[in-house]
């Protein structure tokens, strides 16, 4: 019995010990965490008594399974100008973001954050990425935007394989992007706007999942579209601005799940045919560009395709009938919209005319603010009683369209007012219109 006693007080003091062990191991490296972003501010000249347990639970973390998972560093809490090495301890983050600081270096230690999965260093004075970012092999979210200074990607950006999404915009000027770039064969998402970039110097056909590409870079000069991005299957939405492209070429119509095309301010003379077999096209922006004819096909587009073919040079003797009713159909005041001889593209910009009108054929309302604004656009009936609200205290610019078929359950036949209110800072403007809708 003593010997079953023995026995059963080791076994207990055993258990006790896994127990506490194991218990004290998530505490213990919490408090390693915790004194690991402590440090971060104290690099950055927080004095200390700011600093306690208390104050740690107030940053803009998450903690999972007794470790930080995210964290969050701006200047709200104090001014940041740089992180030092003891953010490598932090090793189960998953989402870092630094923004709206003064940082212009990250330590080589951010590669030790191999679970990282989303990095965010926007609005910062980054000037250079370490190599060891090819650490992040576990990174599907990367933005650098906003006032960054980075000239270049280091190489070892090869390694993010799983990276998904891609911004980079208003930088120190990139001259070209690495052609290791060409790696990320899982980027989903990237965009790029730059005013200095030159050369792409990758193959953008290698980013075979790409479902949104955006490049707004004005010395980019393109001859035409690059070739590859004919065989980027999976697009849905591209974005390509002041760029200079002269003309779209009928292998447009290889990108079959193409939805979005947007390819204002570029140098656009010429729209082929072949653009009416984008069957699931839903937006068309070649504003801004010095097209003067539309090909016939144009109106094989469906119906509810929104097209933007402002400040262009339409000249309706130059247009067939069919694509003068077309034009007429779908935005009556497209002669007004467009460019005319002695009167320059920068001049048109900052106009500060709206226009607003109804299609009573198609129940559709047009607008188009050739200077950014808030807008309200509303719908009142006879007695003054809002019937429906369209858009209210957003952004808007340019050619818009509202559709009144999608609140016609609350409408009957009759005479109603839009009302449609901008605000661009400074003034303050109000456009009635009386209509009459009929079902």
């Amino acid at each position: 019995s003593n010997i079953r006693g023995a026995s059963m007080k080791i076994f207990i003091t055993i258990f006790l010990l896994i127990y506490i062990f194991i218990n004290t191991i998530p505490c213990q490296t919490f408090r390693d965490d915790s004194m690991a972003v402590i440090e971060i501010f104290k690099a950055n000249k927080v004095p200390s008594e700011r600093l306690d347990w208390n104050t740690i639970l107030k940053f803009d973390i998450t903690i999972r399974n007794g470790r930080i998972s995210t964290l969050r560093l701006s200047d709200d809490y104090t001014t940041l100008d740089t992180i030092p090495p003891d953010i490598g301890k932090l090793t189960e983050l998953t989402e870092l973001k630094i923004y709206d600081s003064r940082i212009r270096y990250l330590p080589a230690e951010i590669g030790n954050l191999t679970k990282l999965q989303k990095l965010n260093l926007d609005d910062n004075k980054i000037q250079v990425l370490p190599p060891t970012i090819g650490n992040l092999t576990e990174l599907r979210h990367l933005s650098l935007s906003d006032e960054c200074e980075l000239t270049s990607l280091p190489p070892e950006i090869k390694h993010l394989t799983k990276l998904e999404y891609l911004y980079i915009a208003e930088n120190g000027g990139f001259i070209s992007l690495p052609k290791e770039i060409g790696s990320l064969i899982n980027l989903k998402y990237f965009k790029i706007e730059d005013h200095s970039l030159t050369n792409l110097s990758f193959d953008i056909g290698q980013l075979s999942n790409l479902e949104y590409l955006a490049i707004e870079c004005p010395q980019l000069k393109l001859d035409s579209l690059p070739e590859s991005i004919y065989s980027l299957v999976n697009l849905h939405s591209l974005v390509i601005r002041e760029s200079q492209i002269p003309r779209i070429p009928g292998e447009i119509n290889k990108l079959k799940e193409l939805h979005s095309l947007w390819l204002s301010n570029n140098n656009i003379s010429y729209l082929t045919p072949e653009i009416s077999n984008l069957s699931k096209l839903k937006i068309l922006s070649l504003r801004g560009n010095n097209i003067q004819n539309l090909p016939t096909e144009i109106i094989d587009l469906k119906p509810d395709t929104l097209c933007d073919f402002s400040r262009n040079y339409l000249n309706e003797k130059e247009l067939s009938d069919d694509i003068v009713h077309w034009l007429d159909a779908y935005d009556p005041d497209w002669r007004r919209a467009q460019k005319t001889t002695g009167i320059q593209h920068s001049e048109l910009k900052n106009s500060h005319s709206t226009v607003l009108s109804y299609n009573f054929r198609t129940n559709v309302v047009m607008y188009q603010l050739n200077q950014p604004g808030k807008i309200s656009l509303k719908l009142f009936d006879v007695s003054g009683k809002c019937k429906y609200v369209f858009v209210d205290n957003i952004i808007g610019y340019g050619s818009n369209k509202c559709d009144l078929n999608t609140c016609k359950s609350s409408l009957c036949d009759g005479t109603y007012f839009l009302m449609l209110q901008v605000y661009n800072g400074s003034t303050y403007t109000s456009h009635n219109k009386k209509i009459v809708y009929l079902q």
